[in-house]
């Protein structure tokens, strides 16, 4: 499935919806920059969750956690893009929130088997 940005406005609606849906799946979350700087947070640990912080027209931070209690979470600030690639059954592949300052936080999400969809 090919990437789409999700527009800043809907962001909100958006993180809720996604953050109850995917709660729990196994991710893992890496930090990168625009000069090739990447390190890996987050390896095979649930998703908590995607928020907005802060919300104004200059400045959006957006935090993202993972682990069980609150293992892993990390600010992106003056976040500038959102963008989703999907799987072809539309659940998440990748969800990237990337800041006008060139750093991005990358959450990629472990494929779901159908036994893993019951709960």
């Amino acid at each position: 499935m090919p990437k789409r940005e999700i527009p800043r406005e809907n962001w909100m609606m958006f993180f809720d919806d996604f953050n109850k849906i995917h709660k729990e799946q196994i991710v893992k979350i890496e930090i990168t920059d625009d000069e090739d700087y990447r390190v890996d947070y987050a390896e095979s640990l649930p998703f908590k969750g995607v928020e907005i912080s802060a919300v104004d027209e200059d400045n959006t931070s957006v935090s993202v956690s993972a682990g069980t209690s609150s293992s892993f979470r990390h600010v992106i600030d003056n976040a500038g893009t959102v963008i989703l690639e999907e799987h072809e059954d539309h659940s998440p592949k990748v969800l990237q929130v990337k800041s006008s300052l060139g750093r991005s936080a990358i959450i990629r999400f472990h494929p779901v088997t159908p036994d893993e969809n019951v709960r």
